[in-house]
C-alpha cells in the first residue's frame, strides 16, 4: 500500500478548504437575500424606474453570478481553458461590480 506526499494531501485539503467555504458564502448570501426580499419588494419593485433603482437591482442581483460561477468552476471545471476562460468573466464582471459601487 502505497502512502501519498504529504504536498499532494495538502492540496487535496486546501481545495477542499476552498470548496466549502465558497458554499459557505453562497449560503450567507442566499439567506441576506431572503431576509432583506421583502423590504425590497416593498420599497424598490414599487417605486418608477430611476438611476438609483437600476443601479440597485443592478447591485442586488449581479451579486449572484460571481460565486454561482465560482462554484461551477471550483466543483465540476477541470480542463485549464474552462477555468481560464470564466475566471476572466468573474474578473470582468468584478470591474463592473466595483464601479457599481463607487
Amino acid at each position: 500500500m502505497s502512502v501519498l506526499p504529504p504536498n499532494v494531501i495538502e492540496s487535496f485539503v486546501y481545495i477542499r478548504v476552498v470548496n466549502c467555504t465558497t458554499i459557505a458564502a453562497v449560503t450567507v448570501l442566499i439567506w441576506d437575500y431572503l431576509i432583506t426580499l421583502p423590504d425590497e419588494v416593498a420599497l424598490v419593485w414599487t417605486s418608477s424606474w430611476k438611476i438609483s433603482k437600476t443601479l440597485f437591482l443592478l447591485n442586488r442581483y449581479l451579486a449572484f453570478v460571481d460565486p454561482f460561477m465560482l462554484l461551477h468552476v471550483l466543483m465540476f471545471e477541470d480542463e485549464a481553458k474552462v477555468c481560464i476562460y470564466y475566471f476572466r468573466i468573474l474578473g470582468c464582471l468584478c470591474i463592473v461590480l466595483c464601479a457599481i459601487h463607487a
